[in-house]
């Protein structure tokens, strides 16, 4: 629903009730992109969580993707869906 309303109408056409006015395009514009960014998000998050699903499932739940250690309980309870250990994710963050 959220994409259909960023994106277009019900039926995703283009949205009929585009501002006309010109200072109210950017504000519309902004709507539109923010919406899309959640969207974004939401999805990588959903896909997270059910790559760790998946993994409780196959008993690999708590094992780091990049180097195979442990990851530690205190990580995992503050980020359950991490698939790295936190020197790992340290790495490839920076």
């Amino acid at each position: 629903m959220m994409s259909q309303e960023a994106l277009g109408g019900s039926d995703g056409a283009a949205d009929n009730h585009a501002p006309i006015h010109p200072a109210e395009v950017g504000t519309h514009s902004f709507e539109q992109e923010f919406t899309l960014n959640l969207l974004s998000s939401d999805g990588d998050r959903l896909d997270q969580i059910e790559a760790a699903l998946e993994k409780i499932s196959e008993g690999s739940y708590g094992s780091c993707e990049e180097c195979g250690g442990r990851i530690p309980k205190a990580r995992l309870e503050i980020i359950p869906d991490t698939p790295y250990c936190v020197k790992c994710a340290s790495r490839l963050e920076g």
